[in-house]
């Protein structure tokens, strides 16, 4: 079902990672939802002033989506930036310390939406947190029945 409202999203960069793969089924749902991020409006959102998002998606990603990514910052209205220096997630809560910016950003936005293939968030701390902050926790799969 397509969302007619724009809505900000935050990636982990694991689904980059995933569309950078090529051919296997993950890869290609990935790769569209990308494609519908983008063709529908949606944006990203990146923490400041650090740039942890953006530097390990760089790190992180080749190809189509290091493109798409680049080009998302380009457009106007496609990212915005949230200002996560003073919120800090407990590490007690998010274990993978490499998590924590996706999901101290996302807690930041008005529509408070994580997507992710990684199953690293699945454990009752970290459900627990996002449960709290509001944050609602997609799968690939389910992000394209969402946008």
């Amino acid at each position: 079902m397509q969302s007619p409202t724009k809505k900000y999203i935050t990636m982990d960069t694991c689904v980059l990672c995933d569309a950078s793969r090529g051919s296997d089924k993950s890869a290609k749902l990935a790769l569209t939802l990308l494609r519908t991020i983008y063709l529908h409006c949606h944006g990203i959102v990146f923490d400041k002033p650090n740039n942890r998002i953006m530097k390990e998606y760089k790190a992180n990603t080749e190809g189509y989506p290091r493109e798409w990514m680049f080009e998302m910052c380009r457009r106007k209205g496609k990212s915005t930036k949230v200002d996560t220096s003073s919120h800090h997630v407990s590490r007690r809560s998010i274990r993978d310390r490499d998590d924590r910016k996706f999901v101290e950003a996302c807690s930041l936005t008005s529509d408070k939406i994580l997507i992710t293939s990684d199953r690293r968030y699945d454990d009752p701390p970290s459900r627990d947190l996002l449960k709290r902050l509001g944050i609602s926790l997609l799968g690939v799969a389910e992000a394209l029945d969402e946008l």
